[in-house]
């Protein structure tokens, strides 16, 4: 811990240095002209579904851009927000799941779901195989932190991650290719087309393939897959746009494995013992749209939405069988209808309805090869709900802020127990939630803002057991300050956070004598911080970034897991909650290379610090994760037209293996040691 603070002290240090230097570089520019240097772009964001800024937006947001991604050939969201800070991504059976600030979750998909609400193009998804392979053609990725329960209401106490792809653009001819290869005999390629179709139509086709072999000895943590989007935008006027889009997506391989917990004490952390046989093969699709309509003093939105998945899992998943179809059938229904202000209004507001619902079924066949058992789940949820929020400016400089969002929920499923028995449930409630807070500009260039807010988490049925499990109820106080200085070479935002948890989801799975067993409890928590993100434009080719976040979190109740590793009940009252290290710290360096008509090389690195963490809600040493270390390294060259590119990158350079799971003695793990290249030409 005293190497952190002292980590965390040299990162507060190195910011107070940068700034006399960069006032220096203001002041003795010859003639009194500007320097050249470049400065910190601002990034466009509708996190707050209404289009901003990130200094402008007052809530703690951070961005990855899709060129990011794609430069350094990240293909799912454990790459692509590894440098965000104050989030941690965990290994799932089908995919990966997004902890922010210390909440996530580790309960099945369909079952219950995340604290994090996850969604593509502004549709939420209930699964996670869309962060393994949608993470090409993005136009950004946006992390809000903290609950935004008022406009994105259920399942958003812990913050949410919008994945957003590029539009098609009128009037433009213009296309991309990407390919990349590496170690794990890695092969990927990306490829995008713009075409105009007329001067009101475009439309804009992309995909991605991968084939990667597996980290673990037995072929598992390998990544095989395929995606293709398409879009198509008709705008016959400037106050009407009309979008339409289908994606689709196929994984295939061996499929997500873990390893015993014991080989962690031996070194042999990507070796089980884990038979290699069976794999995975899922297909799913989503059909949408979104029509905005100036209409009246705002812009009317409809986006309605249907998604549809399948899939056959077959092999060994941490020392269980599996032999079935995972899910067999998963539907999702959603439609959202809201009316917002122009962005450039002084009062801001926004009225909507919402509505999602789900169907999945998953069924297991007995099989001895396989060790599995016949079973069978059928889990289903409808939510309704209706929302607004208003920012009112009492002063120039002093601005309040409103918001309220009624929730109507309902839960249901029915499943086989470990005696083969058929049971079921079904729970219902309406959730109240409210967001109150004020937002004042200390300067142009400097904003503060304070946040109330309440936020849900939706209870569910237990399908291996019947019995209900509580909803999350989540009270929230935030504080922040966004700022600028030194004409935008500086840049320094800092937010404080206080969370109070009641009825945390819990889920403990474990095998008893009859066989695996699925428990919910609930228990009350308590999580507050503070995070720190500084970027800074040294000269016109050095930039620098660096984030500093803390967070205590604390079990506040009695829970006590089913005995499991040792053999004794355990309780965890007044340890962390799972995925909430109390330290974490991230920065990057970058300098960029002037080739003239040669074009540039930029050469990156970025380092992190997470100090230890417990990794499941089952605080023993086989849960826990030390603290760690790890680098990542690039050299780009861009030509001078931007046309074609070319990078080299090598991440996790020290070869350190994470823990990223775990589960009845076994551990998922991070990805090892990897390099490789890519290749991009654009026209």
């Amino acid at each position: 811990m005293k190497k952190t603070g002292w980590n965390c002290s040299m990162g507060a240090i190195a910011l107070v240095m940068m700034a006399p230097a960069l006032a220096h570089a203001a002041e003795d520019a010859p003639g009194g002209a500007e320097p050249p240097v470049a400065g910190i772009t601002d990034i466009i964001v509708t996190a707050q579904k209404t289009t901003s800024t990130i200094q402008k937006t007052p809530i703690s947001i951070a961005v990855v851009t899709g060129q990011q991604i794609s430069a350094l050939a990240q293909t799912g969201a454990d790459g692509a927000l590894q440098n965000v800070a104050g989030v941690e991504v965990q290994g799932a059976a089908r995919g990966f799941v997004i902890s922010i600030r210390g909440l996530g979750t580790d309960t099945p998909p369909g079952v219950g779901e995340s604290s994090v609400s996850t969604n593509f193009d502004g549709v939420y998804s209930i699964r996670a195989e869309a962060n393994t392979i949608g993470f090409y053609d993005l136009d950004r990725v946006e992390v809000l932190r903290g609950p935004q329960s008022t406009l994105y209401g259920r399942n958003a106490t812990g913050g949410v991650v919008n994945m957003i792809s590029a539009n098609p653009k009128l009037g433009e001819t213009s296309g991309s290719a990407n390919i990349g290869v590496g170690n794990y005999s890695l092969f990927r390629g990306e490829a995008a087309l713009n075409v105009p179709i007329g001067e009101t139509l475009a439309l804009r086709v992309s995909g991605t393939g991968i084939s990667r072999d597996g980290y673990l000895s037995n072929g598992h943590n390998d990544q095989k897959g395929a995606g293709v989007r398409a879009k198509l935008l008709w705008k016959p006027t400037e106050d009407l746009s009309v979008l339409a889009g289908y994606e689709s997506a196929w994984i295939k391989g061996k499929g997500e494995g873990a390893v015993e917990s014991a080989n962690f004490t031996t070194g042999d952390y990507y070796t089980t013992a884990d038979p290699g046989i069976g794999g995975q093969n899922y297909h799913g699709y989503k059909v949408w749209s979104q029509i905005d309509w100036k209409v009246g003093p705002g812009t009317l939105t409809i986006i309605p939405a249907y998604q549809h998945g399948s899939g056959t899992n077959r092999g060994y998943f941490g020392g269980r069988g599996a032999y079935g179809y995972d899910p067999k059938n998963i539907e999702q229904d959603s439609g959202e209808v809201r009316y917002a202000s122009d962005p450039a209004s002084p009062v801001k507001w926004i009225v909507g309805l919402y509505h999602y619902e789900y169907s999945q079924y998953t069924f297991s066949e007995a099989n001895a090869e396989y060790g599995s058992q016949a079973g069978f789940s059928r889990n289903r949820g409808i939510s309704n709900a209706v929302f607004g929020q208003v920012t009112v400016p009492v002063t120039d400089s002093l601005r309040l802020i409103g918001g309220v969002r009624q929730s109507w929920d309902k839960r249901r499923a029915r499943g086989t127990d470990v005696f083969g028995n058929i049971v079921g449930g079904k729970i219902k409630g309406d959730f109240f939630d409210y967001r109150a807070g004020l937002e004042a500009d200390l300067s142009p260039t400097s904003l503060a803002y304070f946040t109330a807010s309440s936020a849900f988490r939706p209870g569910g049925v237990n399908a291996f057991d019947g019995s209900p499990f509580k909803p999350e109820r989540l009270h929230s106080y935030e504080a922040g300050i966004k700022n600028r200085f030194f004409d935008n070479r500086l840049q320094i935002n800092a937010s404080g956070f206080y969370y109070d948890y009641k009825d945390y989801q819990v889920v403990d799975f474990f095998i008893g004598a009859a066989g695996p067993n699925l428990v919910f409890y609930n228990v009350d928590a308590t999580n507050y911080g503070l995070e720190l993100d500084a970027q800074a434009a040294l000269t016109v080719d050095d930039t620098v970034n660096v984030s500093v976040s803390y967070l205590h979190s604390k079990i506040d109740g009695d829970l006590i897991l089913h005995p499991a590793d040792p053999f004794t009940a355990v309780n965890f009252k007044g340890e962390r909650l799972p995925h909430a290290p109390a330290w974490t710290v991230k920065g990057g360096y970058q300098h960029v290379f002037d080739l003239d008509t040669s074009g540039s090389v930029t050469a990156r690195v970025d380092g992190r610090y997470v100090s230890k963490q417990f990794v499941a809600p089952n605080n023993t040493s086989a849960a826990l994760q030390k603290g760690y270390a790890t680098a990542d390294a690039s050299i780009s060259w861009e030509s001078a037209d931007k046309l074609y590119g070319f990078t080299v990158f090598a991440r996790n350079i020290a070869d350190k293996a994470v823990k990223t799971g775990y589960f009845v003695g076994y551990n998922t793990v991070g990805a090892p040691r990897t390099y490789g290249a890519t290749a991009r030409v654009s026209f």
